[in-house]
C-alpha cells in the first residue's frame, strides 16, 4: 500500500521518479530515512481517485483557423449548389400547394419495421476511490522490507527500482499516438514479450470500458498509449515481478556500456573472451532486478542490472539485442 501511495502521488502531481525521491528525500542526502518517509505519508492523499481519461488535444490555433477557414469555403459552395439544383427543380416542376397541403406519409408495408436509431452507450458508473490506510505500528516493518538487506535508508537506486512499474505484453497490441482507441493513430506495435513503463494510469474508459495506459517501450523508447484490457476483458498488458528468466544464452559484465562501440548483436560472447569478469549465464536463470532495463544508445542494446539467483552474482545483462532477439524475458 505504500508504494500504491507513492505511484498515485507521483502521477497526480506528474513527477517524474527522481521528482518523487526529491520531494521525500527532505533534506537533499540522496537517501530516505523512515522518519522522511513517515513524514510525507502523513501528508500525502491516500484517497486514490480512478484516473480520468485525458482532455482531447485541441488543434493549433494557425491550424483550427484554417479549419474554419475550409469549412467556411466548403459551406458557401455547398449552399451554391443546394440553390442552384432548387432553382432548376422549380422551374421544371412548378409546385402544387393544394397537393403538398393533402400529402400524406405513406404507411409501411406489411410485416416491415422502420428501422430506429441505435441507442447510445451507457458510461459505467465511476467507481469509489480507494482509501489506503496506512497502520503507523507496522511502518517499522514495512521500511525494512524496502531497505536492501543490512540497509537502514532506501537509496535513490533502490526508491527508483521500486516505484518503477512495468508491464509485460502478453497478447500483441498496437502503442497509439492517443488515449480515445477511436482517433488514435498507431506509433509502432507492441509485440509479446516486450516490456513497457508505465507512464500515466491505468485509466479505465467508463464509456467504451477499455482500460489504457501512457507507456514507454523499453526497447526504442518510443511512447504512447496502449491497452490493458478490452471491453470483452481480453488482456494485453500484465505487471510483471521485478526478476526476469533467461531464454537465450549472454552473459553477465561488469559495466553498462559493452565494448567495441557499435558491437552487433551476438557478439556477447565475443565480448566474454576481451572481459574476464563475464559470466555466462544459462538458459532458465532467474535474474532479480537491480536497475530496471534501459537501452544503450551506442549499441542500440537493451541493458538492466541484475542479481543471478542461483549464484548471487550481480552485474549488467543484455535482455534484448539490437535486432529485437530477446535474452531474457519478464516473469509474470
Amino acid at each position: 500500500n505504500v508504494i500504491k501511495v507513492i505511484r498515485y502521488n507521483q502521477r497526480v502531481k506528474e513527477l517524474t521518479t527522481e521528482q518523487i525521491f526529491a520531494e521525500i528525500d527532505k533534506d537533499g542526502d540522496r537517501e530516505i530515512d523512515q522518519a522522511e518517509l513517515t513524514a510525507w505519508l502523513e501528508a500525502a492523499d491516500k484517497e486514490l481517485k480512478p484516473f480520468k481519461p485525458p482532455a482531447a488535444e485541441e488543434p493549433e490555433a494557425d491550424e483550427k483557423k484554417e479549419e474554419d477557414e475550409e469549412k467556411k469555403e466548403d459551406g458557401k459552395a455547398e449552399e451554391a449548389k443546394e440553390g442552384e439544383a432548387k432553382e432548376g427543380e422549380a422551374a421544371e416542376k412548378p409546385i402544387d400547394a393544394a397537393a403538398e397541403k393533402e400529402k400524406i406519409t405513406p404507411a409501411p408495408k406489411a410485416g416491415l419495421v422502420r428501422p430506429t436509431a441505435l441507442a447510445p452507450a451507457v458510461p459505467e458508473k465511476e467507481p469509489e476511490p480507494e482509501v489506503i490506510e496506512l497502520d503507523s505500528d507496522k511502518l517499522d516493518e514495512v521500511f525494512s522490507q524496502l531497505c536492501d538487506e543490512g540497509e537502514s535508508s532506501l537509496s535513490k537506486a533502490v526508491f527508483c527500482r521500486t516505484v518503477q512499474q512495468f508491464f509485460k505484453v502478453i497478447k500483441e497490441t498496437a502503442l497509439t499516438d492517443v488515449f480515445p482507441v477511436t482517433t488514435s493513430k498507431p506509433q509502432r506495435k507492441l509485440d509479446t514479450r516486450e516490456v513497457v513503463e508505465v507512464l500515466e494510469g491505468p485509466v479505465r474508459d467508463t464509456l467504451t470500458k477499455v482500460t489504457r495506459v501512457k507507456c514507454r517501450a523499453v526497447r526504442d523508447n518510443v511512447e504512447g498509449w496502449a491497452t490493458v484490457s478490452s471491453n470483452l476483458g481480453t488482456v494485453f498488458l500484465r505487471e510483471g515481478k521485478p526478476s526476469f528468466k533467461v531464454v537465450k544464452e549472454t552473459i553477465l559484465t561488469e559495466e553498462f556500456q559493452l565494448e567495441p562501440e557499435g558491437k552487433k548483436e551476438g557478439e556477447e560472447e565475443k565480448n566474454e573472451e576481451k572481459k574476464p569478469d563475464g559470466k555466462k549465464l544459462k538458459l532458465g536463470e532467474v535474474l532479480i532486478v537491480l536497475e530496471w532495463p534501459r537501452k544503450e544508445e551506442k549499441s542500440g542494446l537493451v541493458r538492466m542490472k541484475a542479481k543471478v539467483k542461483s549464484i548471487g552474482s550481480a552485474g549488467w545483462v543484455t535482455i534484448v539485442g539490437n535486432q529485437g532477439t530477446v535474452f531474457a524475458e519478464m516473469l509474470p
